[in-house]
């Protein structure tokens, strides 16, 4: 469902968000609880902060104390270089936008008093240690106070993202596991070699103990 609104530009945001999100994006009401029209603005930030949500591997929700300009300014800085965003956003909006989600309703009792996300869509090839490299730039602002977040796709309280903060990257755990399956093939040719040891030994047993009872009857019948 689509709101209708006097201006173009509007009309251009509620189209695209509608044809990228079809499955829940535009508020359903057309009018506030006032009977006013929704600003453009409100439609621009619902849509922004969506899109946060579906188009972010990580989204970090954190509570700040007054924080100034100065403040975001320097934070935006420091996650630039970690190819990561700074949002401060507008609470009842982005309330009502978690109200018409499925996989992050759950998100709504973290979202109290003034709100921040830090979102980042960085792969793990790309920085393996983005998870940590993120708590470590927010635990240098004290204003701050993580309270919890979605990573891919599961929500986590502040412990389950310092796990994941401390897990190794895909690509230690892909070379370990390669490490225990060779581990396991080399035991195996191993065995299979010790194996065919055993059977030609037993063989040349075998053999060994029938030339003997040949030269035994040989000698019995030349008696």
């Amino acid at each position: 469902m689509t709101i209708r609104q006097d201006t173009t530009a509007t009309k251009n945001t509620t189209i695209t968000a509608h044809a990228q999100y079809p499955h829940a994006v535009i508020p359903q009401r057309t009018k506030t609880k006032f009977g006013n029209d929704f600003p453009p603005s409100a439609i621009y930030h619902y849509v922004a902060y969506y899109r946060l949500l579906y188009e972010n591997r990580l989204v970090l929700v954190l509570q700040h104390n007054n924080l100034t300009i100065a403040e975001q300014h320097e934070l935006r800085k420091e996650l630039d270089k970690k190819q990561a965003s700074l949002t401060v956003i507008r609470r009842g909006i982005f309330l009502a936008m978690l109200r018409r989600t499925v996989e992050y309703a759950n998100l709504r009792p973290l979202i109290v008093g003034p709100t921040a996300l830090i979102t980042s869509n960085v792969s793990d090839e790309e920085n393996p240690k983005l998870v940590s490299d993120l708590l470590s730039a927010i635990d240098k602002h004290k204003k701050f106070l993580l309270v919890g977040g979605k990573f891919e796709n599961s929500l986590l309280d502040p412990m389950g993202i310092e796990e994941v903060g401390k897990l190794p990257s895909l690509a230690m755990l892909r070379g370990q596991l390669l490490g225990f399956l060779g581990s396991i093939g080399q035991g195996i040719v191993g065995v299979l070699g010790q194996n065919a040891q055993s059977m030609v030994f037993t063989l040349q047993m075998h053999k060994e103990s029938l030339e003997k009872k040949a030269g035994t009857n040989d000698g019995q019948n030349e008696e």
